[in-house]
């Protein structure tokens, strides 16, 4: 039995056995997260609701960098194959669209963990795929996780979706950015 003025639950927190408000654990098995339980050994932090706004913003660049490239293709070779007279018409919009899309891409919103403030993109203890405190570096952009498997790299491109802060390792989005 418990002492008196104790609370009954795992957490200390009245919203219920082994669960914490905003918290998740890692269900490994599935890949996902799971709300509470009571056998909820590794619980983990989330902000996800002060880094959505961040989220969104990066998402709509991304898609924009995307627009563009897409725009710029078909004008680019229709100015290739059209008549010399035609040429202008499309070479200018298709050289305004990769210039568009290379300011586009190389002026991507930062990713700040609001927990920390550091930055998201950096790798450091925690893996921003799974969560657990595994990341192990091996090269200067490059590293693997431990509890996933996953070598993560960096050189020209992410090759993973960050969902977790690699700092701290709190929750920043679900759907990963």
């Amino acid at each position: 039995m418990e002492g008196a003025g104790q609370p009954r639950h795992r957490s200390h927190n009245p919203t219920g056995e082994g669960e914490r408000a905003g918290c998740y654990r890692i269900n490994p098995s599935m890949g996902g997260l799971v709300n509470g339980g009571q056998d909820c050994h590794l619980m983990i932090r989330s902000s996800e609701g002060q880094f959505q706004p961040q989220a969104v913003r990066y998402r709509a660049r991304i898609r924009l960098f995307i627009a563009l490239f897409l725009c710029a293709v078909p004008l680019s070779a229709a100015a290739a194959f059209v008549p010399q007279t035609w040429t202008i018409y499309f070479g200018v919009p298709a050289i305004f669209c990769v210039l568009a899309a290379l300011i586009t891409f190389f002026t991507l919103p930062r990713l700040l963990c609001p927990a920390c403030g550091k930055s998201a993109d950096a790798f450091d203890q925690f893996c921003p795929v799974c969560g657990v405190e595994a990341l192990h570096r091996y090269q200067v952009t490059a590293a693997k996780c431990e509890g996933c498997g996953r070598t993560l790299g960096h050189y020209k491109y992410r090759n993973y979706k960050i969902h977790f802060c690699t700092h701290c390792g709190v929750l920043l989005d679900r759907r990963g950015v």
